[in-house]
């Protein structure tokens, strides 16, 4: 590039020659300056790449960039786990959030800035990117669990084997853990799982219409890729920015509870009308998580190839410190339920006593000797209605449930 530039008052060669290296240092800052905008922008433009259009569903930059940054693994030592829980086994947030880096090189910030916009987030935790033998136990079991095809299924589409050693293994991973705490700010604890071997081409919707912490109304999901997911095998579908829509109750969209399917359509009217929520489709690699926020829509897109499995297991969470854990689905939740609980009458997804930690929830029932879980509904799961407080109502129009 050349600059055009005038010089005056020089009585020398000397001077000339100093104002023309002055002029050449100057160049060279403003070249180096540009290089690093250049450089900003293109990482800005990749990450950003994960808010996509309407029109491109099936692609995942999400898939993209941290498939891209796998290669650093090997620079990336398992974090120290057994620092960052206090001795009560609480999460010590300030140490996790400043020292936390997963195995993708993602730090602790980078993943909740992204978990905060976007309502689902994609990591690599360390403890499943460098052996896969929990994995691989679990896989080798699950043509006895679901048969050998597609369209013979006997599970459809989904297992239930919570009390299998190796899934419960999973469950309670400290690492996938300590992440969930630190996102939500608060202790987990696990209270379900699916497996599945196949896409479920499951309708999109919101986890907490079928469970949620109260008055929190929160939950969170950790979905393990057990094999590389792959675009015609019908992986999740997320609409990101749904989490922050206010919650719609059974109530809100105009639906009785004695009429279930009437959430699907409405709700489907809903993101129909909320043009401004991403759809994109999240392809993992094996040992990959994804975690996704109380609101979030989603679900399982097309299964295109019949011959393509899609192995995987989902882990629900709720969080110390809620009063109750409710089915939303099957409660009549009035008016504002939350600040005014008095009106509306709960169904309880689960009772957890005298408000037991989460430590002493997970070592009671989420344990290969526990006799106290039976998979998808734990044994004190109930349908009948119960007050805000958690006694039961003498009004229980619906069955005892297990």
């Amino acid at each position: 590039q050349t600059h055009i530039y005038s010089i005056t008052n020089m009585t020398s060669r000397r001077n000339h020659t100093g104002a023309k290296k002055r002029f050449i240092l100057r160049d060279y800052i403003l070249g180096g300056f540009c290089l690093t905008l250049i450089s900003y922008l293109a990482f800005f433009h990749l990450t950003a790449n994960a808010v996509l259009s309407r029109n491109t569903p099936d692609s995942s930059a999400y898939s993209d960039h941290v498939g891209n940054l796998r290669s650093n693994i090997p620079s990336f030592p398992f974090p120290r786990l057994q620092e960052m829980r206090n001795s009560d086994g609480k999460l010590n947030y300030e140490t996790f959030a400043t020292s936390y880096v997963d195995c993708a090189g993602r730090p602790f910030a980078e993943l909740k800035e992204t978990f905060d916009r976007d309502g689902i987030l994609l990591f690599t935790p360390c403890s499943l990117s460098y052996d896969h033998s929990v994995i691989d136990r679990i896989n080798s079991k699950m043509d006895k669990w679901c048969g050998p095809t597609f369209e013979g299924n006997t599970c459809d589409n989904r297992v239930v084997k919570s009390k299998d050693e190796d899934i419960m293994r999973l469950a309670r991973d400290p690492e996938i853990t300590m992440v969930l705490d630190g996102l939500h700010g608060r202790t987990s604890f696990p209270f379900q799982t699916l497996n599945f071997k196949w896409g479920t081409r499951q309708p999109a919707h919101s986890d907490l219409i079928h469970f949620a912490g109260f008055p929190s109304m929160t939950l969170s999901a950790a979905w393990i890729a057990f094999e590389d997911i792959l675009s015609d095998a019908g992986p999740l579908e997320y609409y990101l920015g749904s989490h922050k829509a206010k919650f719609q109750t059974m109530q809100m969209l105009g639906c009785d509870l004695s009429d279930q399917g009437c959430y699907q359509p409405k709700l489907q009217e809903i993101i129909k009308a909320n043009v401004s929520w991403r759809p994109t489709s999240v392809l993992p690699k094996k040992g990959d998580v994804i975690l996704w926020a109380s609101n979030a829509i989603h679900g399982g897109s097309a299964v295109k190839d019949h011959n393509l499995s899609r192995q995987s297991q989902v882990t629900h969470y709720f969080f110390e410190g809620d009063d109750l854990y409710i089915q939303p689905k099957l409660s009549n939740l009035v008016g504002d339920y939350v600040r005014n609980p008095s009106k509306s009458k709960f169904s309880l997804r689960l009772d957890v006593p005298n408000k037991a930690k989460a430590v002493e929830f997970t070592n009671k029932h989420w344990q290969p000797a526990s006799k106290t879980y039976t998979g998808h509904y734990p044994t004190f799961h109930t349908k009948n209605f119960h007050d805000h407080l958690g006694n039961m109502l003498p009004e229980s129009p619906m069955t005892v449930g297990i």
